[in-house]
């Protein structure tokens, strides 16, 4: 008895929560189309598409797997893009790949020791001033409006709506609408996701935008409070309140969140010193981005296939 098989990559619309039709990309149409033949002539039917395949009913063995993808060759789902080619290389090769990751490591190790000493002892010579994100005197909180995905959907071929949308997702646009939620550019902004893990993003003076029910922005008032340090402390301390999709990171839970921010002699915010701070911890950013490098670089060389001749 022949069973009708087929693999199957793109469904016809976008694999994030917009969904959205992508009517070019949808193989279940053919899977269908194909499907309908072979009812019609199971015994004498032959499949055009390379993702398609007709087996024995023997071949399926219930207590072993039910996994048809098994039954394509490596070769066949490079061609279809389902896999990756794998590089082959010499052992000479692949020891020299491994002998460049460690020269890397013992640099990053290097660098990371000099700027720990540069970092602790300017942060030994600061005073710093707890403020908390409720209080108004610097800082204003909010939350954006509903917005409904058909809207959204209405607006992809309306010229008028130039003005970026952020949701959940702040590092991604959502959408686009003719008018923001927002009354005011004036002053720079922190912007959050409430659902998830508290991801936050940074929006300088001037930029437009609007958010939604899912995104809350911090407006900060006090120009000697610099947006980027004030970013990179609120990355530190959404590990430490623990913010996640059980503890979502609304307004109450946001305002109660204390910052330190460093202080001159005369109690004023030092902005100078928060921009000498950020700039060490950017570097240090910039080796945690090398060992994510190098990780993914490790990652590629254990993925090569070593020819021993």
């Amino acid at each position: 008895m022949p069973v009708f098989t087929y693999l199957v990559s793109n469904i016809g619309e976008t694999l994030d929560v917009n969904r959205f039709e992508i009517p070019d990309k949808n193989e279940l149409e053919e899977m269908v189309s194909l499907f309908n033949q072979f009812k019609g002539s199971k015994f004498n039917f032959l499949s055009p598409s390379k993702r398609c395949k007709i087996q024995s009913i023997e071949r399926f063995a219930p207590n072993k797997h039910w996994s048809v993808d098994r039954w394509w060759s490596k070769e066949e789902k490079i061609h279809l893009g389902i896999e990756e080619e794998t590089t082959e290389v010499s052992q000479e090769e692949f020891y020299d790949l491994l002998v460049e990751s460690h020269n890397d490591l013992e640099g990053i190790l290097n660098k990371g020791q000099d700027l720990l000493k540069i970092e602790t002892q300017a942060v030994e010579l600061t005073s710093f001033r707890e403020i908390n994100l409720g209080d108004e005197t610097y800082f204003k909180l909010k939350i954006g409006k509903r917005i409904l995905k058909k809207d959204l959907f209405e607006n992809r071929n309306n010229p008028k709506a130039q003005v970026p949308l952020f949701s959940a997702n702040v590092f991604k646009t959502f959408g686009y609408l003719e008018k923001s939620n927002i009354k005011s550019f004036d002053n720079p902004y922190i912007i959050w996701g409430i659902d998830g893990h508290f991801e936050l993003t940074y929006k300088p003076a001037g930029e437009i935008f609007a958010t939604t029910d899912h995104c809350g922005t911090i407006e900060i008032l006090d120009r000697n409070i610099d947006p980027e340090y004030l970013l990179y402390q609120l990355n530190i301390k959404k590990y430490e309140y623990g913010f996640d999709r059980e503890l979502r990171s609304n307004m109450e839970n946001v305002s109660s969140i204390v910052i330190d921010i460093p202080i001159t002699e005369d109690g004023s915010f030092d902005i100078n010193t928060q921009q000498t701070l950020l700039a060490n911890s950017m570097h240090i950013i910039n080796l945690q981005n090398q060992i994510k490098t190098l990780n993914e670089k490790l990652a590629f060389i254990s993925a090569y296939h070593v020819n021993p001749k």
